[in-house]
């Protein structure tokens, strides 16, 4: 396997703002603290996901799983944007053992540190960024393009990767439109926002779709930013698998982004990996993901009868 580098390329983000939905502004006045309880509870009315905080728990029973062994690890890390080195995000990386990486939340100046990391370099020697996204990789990566969102503010990372017993496989690096939570502005327009999100995340969707190949295996992961169910609905109706919870009892009580409210500790369930029925997920873990405010999540799969998808 010929194992020279796809190049690295990065363009300028586009935004000038935080991109998920745990990048809160510190309110302090009596208002905004107001303003601040009632987003919470309508994100908390819009989502069966969201307080108390809860892992993977290694004390409890362990998910259920699938016999056989992985083919294919895949992983989704938003790595958070104030990120500048990667000692303990290396520590999490190496921690997944997964083949193939996405990243969100990739700043600007990290990326050289992906090259001064030589055990990353080592491990993953295939790697693209752009705009904020990344894709590491230990298997060629072929096709590599970005697109940015049409209606949003960030976009999107596609691949195709050569695996080398079952050949071709389309990656897709999705960070969906965030709700806007930065300011009292922002958060007196929550109405609106939570309505126009759906629309926004529906029209990514199509885009995504628009930009993948029919027939070939198909992966689709990264941070959702999800508040309501639409696009993971949508996604089962064309059906599409949702990893995580193929293999894990109650999956939306998990949490994959943690933040803090008046002392309180939250989270949701916004970072997914969903498959086509090419594969089936033999296991599924969420690794602890500081200094993110992110966990990653980490899905063995295997490959499976294939049946014809509905991608209308």
């Amino acid at each position: 396997m010929n194992k020279s580098r796809v190049p690295m390329s990065e363009r300028p983000s586009t935004h000038r703002y935080p991109t998920s939905l745990s990048d809160m502004p510190r309110l302090l006045s009596p208002w905004k603290i107001r303003s601040l309880l009632l987003s919470l509870a309508i994100l908390l009315s819009c989502s069966s996901s969201g307080v108390p905080d809860r892992q993977l728990d290694s004390s409890r029973p362990p998910a259920t799983g699938r016999c056989g062994s992985p083919e294919l690890r895949v992983a989704t890390y938003n790595i958070y944007f104030r990120t500048c080195e990667l000692t303990q995000t290396s520590v999490v990386l190496q921690n997944m053992d997964a083949d193939v990486v996405a990243l969100q939340e990739v700043s600007k100046g990290c990326v050289p540190c992906f090259e001064k990391e030589r055990n990353l370099a080592r491990e993953y020697p295939y790697r693209h960024f752009a705009s904020g996204l990344g894709l590491l990789s230990r298997f060629p990566l072929r096709n590599v393009r970005y697109e940015h969102s049409r209606r949003g503010i960030n976009g999107f990372l596609f691949a195709e990767i050569d695996h080398p017993k079952r050949g071709r496989v389309q990656i897709a690096n999705l960070h969906l439109d965030p709700l806007r939570l930065w300011s009292a502005r922002d958060l007196a327009k929550l109405p609106f926002q939570l309505k126009s999100q759906r629309e926004i995340q529906r029209d990514e969707l199509a885009q995504v779709f628009a930009q993948l190949k029919p027939g070939l295996p198909t992966i689709l992961t990264g941070d959702f930013n999800r508040v309501t169910h639409d696009v993971v609905n949508k996604l089962r109706e064309m059906g599409f698998i949702d990893s995580c919870a193929a293999v894990t009892r109650n999956a939306d009580n998990l949490s994959t982004l943690h933040f803090s409210l008046l002392g309180l500790r939250l989270g949701r369930r916004i970072d997914y990996i969903f498959h086509d029925r090419n594969f089936q997920t033999i296991q599924c873990r969420v690794i602890p993901g500081q200094p993110s405010d992110h966990d990653a999540l980490v899905s063995g799969l295997a490959w499976g009868a294939s049946r014809p998808l509905s991608r209308g």
